[in-house]
């Protein structure tokens, strides 16, 4: 069954898909541009965060379906 509630918790989980979409688009770009994997630490900790998160919604969206 749709509820308000689902359609919210699809919209945050595709609003945290884009945001990983977007950090792990500019560490490639900034990769393609000469940064070194060690320079990109702080963009790689955001990606990992966003990666939980997103797993922990997902699992929450679907055990409670």
């Amino acid at each position: 069954m749709f509820t308000m509630t689902t359609y919210c918790e699809n919209e945050y989980l595709e609003m945290l898909l884009k945001r990983y979409n977007n950090q792990m688009d500019l560490v490639k770009e900034k990769l393609l541009n000469g940064a070194s994997w060690e320079s990109l630490a702080e963009d790689r900790q955001k990606i990992t965060e966003l990666a939980a998160i997103i797993c922990k919604s997902f699992v929450a969206n679907t055990n409670g379906s």
